[in-house]
């Protein structure tokens, strides 16, 4: 925790301009920067902090650790809103806003109105995160994904991210927004920070070749894609799909030129099913400058 020891007096009496805190920790921090009381007259221009940790305790109450950052002191104008954040490997974060310092992954429901702030929301100009390498999009009962949350991610996502993840990846009249993309002779990407798009055993839901397409045409710097989720047969349609859609429109040899690396499966993957090698061999045609792997 990088901060300079001050006693409660010597805080009061001085005038601070700005208190910046990062922790990175195994423990249970139980928001140790709280030891500071810091006088209700002390106009900080910019508190910004970061604690983030792993804790075992299972039983930690998130609703009680939100309620801490809503007293008045915390709800003033004067302090910044405040991500309270874990996830289901109890992954903790507790983050000012806007938030400069890296993260390295976060999962969050697709409604932005769930996404666990003490105040305001997401679509402000002042809270966003500046270094966050990976985003894992939580939309259950196969909901449908909208352009505006896309632009919303690149609003409040605005480093270049490694890894971008959904559990459902279709999007709402795919033909409809196909078309529209396919035929926009000037478009600009609602992506362009995304480097890789990553599917896990529980994540194929909704992405067919159409739907990789449109992905591919809205993160247009995406260079690499993960396939491991789905069994081979699944993998061999979605190769198939995506033959015939660059076979029969010449416009997308660009998306397929671009590509320099397509994962099948994990190295550890025992799986003999014989349409392996034809998996392979597909996509090497689709895409054919790009390195067709097990990683």
């Amino acid at each position: 925790m990088n901060y300079q020891q001050t006693t409660k007096s010597e805080i009061n009496d001085m005038s601070i301009k700005r208190m910046k805190i990062d922790d990175y920790t195994n423990s249970n921090l139980n928001y140790r920067f709280t030891r500071y009381k810091i006088n209700s007259d002390v106009k900080l221009k910019k508190f910004a902090f970061l604690i983030e940790y792993y804790d075992d305790n299972e039983n930690v109450d998130m609703a009680e650790q939100m309620h801490q950052f809503q007293s008045d002191w915390w709800l003033d104008d004067c302090r910044p809103p405040v991500l309270v954040y874990h996830d289901n490997r109890n992954y903790r974060v507790i983050a000012s806003m806007p938030c400069s310092s890296s993260l390295h992954s976060l999962t969050l429901s697709i409604n932005p109105n769930m996404w666990p702030l003490n105040k305001g929301h997401f679509d402000s100009a002042y809270i966003y995160f500046s270094r966050v390498t990976s985003i894992y999009f939580i939309n259950n009962n196969q909901q449908p994904i909208h352009l505006d949350f896309l632009q919303l991610i690149s609003q409040v996502f605005r480093s270049r991210i490694e890894y971008l993840e959904f559990k459902y990846w279709g999007f709402k009249c795919p033909r409809t927004l196909y078309e529209l993309l396919i035929n926009a002779t000037v478009m600009t990407p609602c992506l362009p920070g995304i480097r890789y798009l990553k599917t896990s055993s529980s994540d194929w839901n909704g992405l067919d070749g159409m739907t990789l397409i449109i992905w591919l045409l809205l993160a247009s710097n995406v260079r690499e894609f993960y396939l491991p989720g789905a069994n081979n047969a699944d993998k061999l349609q979605l190769g198939e799909e995506l033959n015939v859609l660059f076979t029969i429109d010449s416009r997308l040899r660009t998306i397929s030129t671009r590509i320099e690396r397509v994962i099948i499966n994990w190295s550890f993957d025992q799986n003999d099913d014989q349409t392996k090698p034809e998996v392979f061999d597909l996509f090497a045609q689709i895409f054919p400058k790009a390195i067709i792997c097990n990683v």
